[in-house]
């Protein structure tokens, strides 16, 4: 009886007044979290072709559903909720988010799922909205490389999940989140959660969080990340912006989809470019310097080194010095020595007799005109 009282009441209201009622966010959230409804809108998403359902349970990963649609796996990941009849309580930073990771090829292929009519600006319990996303093959998550003996693979995906978190701002990654592909350094991202604009940092606070890097990480996983951040420097921007388009023409073909008032994504777009920026002046220069010092180093060592490992000769053959007189080693000729005096010329000897004896030696020649005879 009171419940046929109530629902006239309603009516009257309704009628006089145009009240109408809602549902909470919790209600709205725990009615599109049953995996019921999500089944019912994955199939209405495939057009009710044969579907599979597998059960996924995992504490990293916040996936309701694992569907299996033409031998293809995809995640089925719940997703937002309502405020009231008016509004709803969809981010669209997290699609964006998603769609940029898929540009830059570290992310998977991303769907919208959901069960509302195209176009349709009607409201009810059927309109949840998921994120889908397409399973990735061979991948080796940063729980197992994390708990394996390959050192390398150990810092390149360490390295990466701090980069992510750094420059785009993420929380919630790292174990069945991320991982490499099995036997390739490819970094692939599945899973992960978007801070608020208000807890983008500021400028200090971005220089800070570059610098961090610095002291968390070694040398050579920086060197990896600036190889990194230099392939996709020049791609960032055009990924971005086709992230964005992806998400607004969405939007409006399901206007009631997301959380009203709209966000702005130019906002999340500005601040990944500062970010990227913050990178590239922070953590580029400490590397560049720190490989300066390390070459210095080097060559100051190899210098030392040559020194210690010049050859020794032994006491009888050192060769003398300029301005020492000693005395000439057996078997060589003397070498002669000719002093002079400031302004005079140098004697010159064409013989070994001295000069008088050679003036003794020549003919005396007779006078012009005397005999020998008397």
């Amino acid at each position: 009886m009171h419940a046929v009282s109530f629902c006239l009441t309603a009516l009257v209201l309704f009628m006089m007044f145009g009240v109408t009622f809602s549902i909470s966010v919790e209600e709205y959230y725990n009615f599109c979290k049953g995996k019921k409804n999500v089944k019912i809108t994955t199939a209405k998403f495939f057009n009710n072709e044969n579907i599979n359902y597998e059960e996924f349970d995992s504490k990293q990963r916040s996936s309701n559903v694992i569907a299996i649609h033409a031998n293809k796996k995809y995640y089925i990941k719940k997703f937002g909720g309502a405020v009231d009849i008016t509004s709803r309580y969809q981010d669209k930073e997290e699609f964006f988010y998603y769609f940029l990771f898929q540009n830059l090829g570290v992310g998977p292929r991303t769907h919208f799922v959901h069960s509302k009519v195209k176009g349709s600006d009607r409201i009810s319990q059927d309109d949840c909205l998921y994120i889908g996303t397409e399973g990735v093959d061979n991948i080796e998550f940063t729980s197992v490389i994390t708990d394996s003996t390959d050192a390398a693979r150990k810092d390149k995906v360490n390295a990466m999940n701090k980069f992510f978190e750094a420059v785009f701002n993420l929380y919630d990654i790292g174990h069945e989140n991320t991982g490499l592909i099995k036997g390739e350094d490819q970094f692939v991202i599945i899973d992960f959660s978007v801070k608020t604009l208000q807890e983008f940092p500021g400028e200090q606070k971005r220089k800070k969080k570059m610098s961090s890097l610095t002291t968390k990480l070694s040398l050579p996983q920086l060197q990896h990340l600036r190889k990194y951040y230099l392939s996709i420097e020049n791609r960032v921007p055009k990924a971005m912006d086709e992230a964005e388009r992806t998400v607004e023409n969405f939007a409006e073909q399901f206007p009631n989809a997301f959380l009203s008032p709209p966000v702005d994504l130019g906002h999340y777009k500005k601040i990944i470019k500062d970010l990227m920026n913050e990178f590239g002046n922070v953590v580029l220069s400490y590397i560049k310097q720190k490989e300066e010092e390390s070459k210095g180093q080097t060559q100051q060592h190899q210098q030392e080194r040559g020194r210690k490992t010049e050859p020794r000769v032994s006491p009888r053959g050192v060769s003398p010095d300029k301005n020492t007189n000693t005395s000439p080693s057996r078997g060589s000729s003397p070498k002669r020595s000719v002093s002079t005096t400031r302004g005079a010329s140098p004697k010159r000897t064409t013989s070994n007799q001295s000069p008088e004896k050679k003036r003794d030696a020549s003919p005396v020649r007779p006078r012009r005109g005397s005999s020998s005879k008397r």
